[in-house]
């Protein structure tokens, strides 16, 4: 192992290192720990695309060796996104996110043997604005229980990446494929799997709504809805949040041509059974509103009514 190999090991070991140190203090809530992950998440997955798509329309060129995505290195991203995501919204939430992405900036153009045209610093700099400010925001409002509106909105897109490109890339990568099996569609089938995708992304966008309006909270389970919710899709079905993610990853390995993809779906399906109580934030509900278990038994889980429940027979709170 040379000398950079080293240095690009301790990129991601040494932030890595102080989040489990701090995690072993048990310093912080769940909530708190929640924004932490966001930020790192949230900067890692766009790191990655942004970078590979610039890549890829030769708006920027890379040379390094080692583990990449997309030509772009995954070490560095993992590394960086602990530092400018998770360890600075722990430690220096105070502080502008803008001036961190300046920083991060600096630290980008230091790493990264990029061929100094204004179109690639123009690409790395927004990369930089996009990347941090944004997500050490979601950090602070989750962690802190604010902007429920706005934490609402950026968290599907966090997930919406890893769904929709950063997990079926990792697939396709794996079995040496690309995304020519959706990219080579004709027009007419790409029009009929957008209204077929339609359906699941109505679903998950629709519970998220009504998480964030009437519950004030989340799909994540460490930042749920304070209230019960069994209004809009919720009174048709109880999981619409996790039969959209279901029923979307099944459609989208059809788009992309790729059964590895879509077998995502069914895995899925167990997860979301196994870890009902996780997944759906039933545990803290439950133990606050007693109409919990009667709307359970009410409102099926996968299979929808044909019926809205009427939710005035559970004389919920105000």
């Amino acid at each position: 192992m040379n000398k950079l190999e080293i240095y690009r090991s301790l990129v991601v070991l040494l932030p890595a290192a102080w989040i489990v140190f701090q995690f072993v203090k048990n310093k912080y809530s769940a909530r708190q720990w929640s924004g932490y992950l966001f930020a790192y998440i949230w900067q890692f997955q766009f790191r990655l695309m942004i970078m590979s798509l610039a890549i890829e329309l030769g708006w920027l060129q890379l040379n390094i060796n080692g583990l990449t995505l997309y030509s772009v290195p995954i070490d560095i991203m993992l590394g960086s996104s602990i530092l400018f995501g998770s360890i600075v919204a722990m430690h220096l939430s105070r502080i502008a996110p803008i001036l961190i992405a300046l920083v991060d900036l600096a630290w980008v153009l230091f790493w990264m043997p990029v061929e100094m045209t204004l179109l690639s610093i123009f690409i790395v700099s927004l990369a930089s604005f996009f990347v941090v400010v944004p997500s050490l925001y979601l950090a602070q409002w989750t962690a802190l229980d604010r902007r429920i509106y706005l934490r609402a909105s950026l968290q599907p897109i966090m997930w919406a990446i890893t769904l929709a490109w950063l997990l079926p890339s990792m697939i396709l990568i794996n079995l040496a494929q690309d995304w020519s099996g959706l990219l080579n569609r004709p027009y007419w089938q790409m029009l009929m799997l957008t209204v077929i995708l339609m359906f699941p992304l109505m679903l998950i966008f629709s519970a998220l709504y009504e998480f964030a309006v009437r519950g004030k909270g989340t799909g994540f389970p460490y930042d749920p809805p304070k209230v019960l919710v069994t209004s809009g899709v919720y009174r048709y079905v109880s999981n619409p949040m996790q039969l959209g993610i279901v029923l979307f990853m099944a459609g989208w390995g059809l788009a992309i041509g790729s059964l590895e993809v879509a077998m995502t779906s069914p895995v899925a399906l167990m997860l979301f059974i196994v870890f009902k109580d996780v997944c759906n934030g039933s545990c803290q509900i439950g133990q606050k509103d007693k109409n919990w278990t009667r709307y359970q038994q009410q409102v099926r889980k996968w299979w929808p009514r044909l019926q809205g429940f009427d939710t005035t027979k559970l004389k919920l709170k105000s």
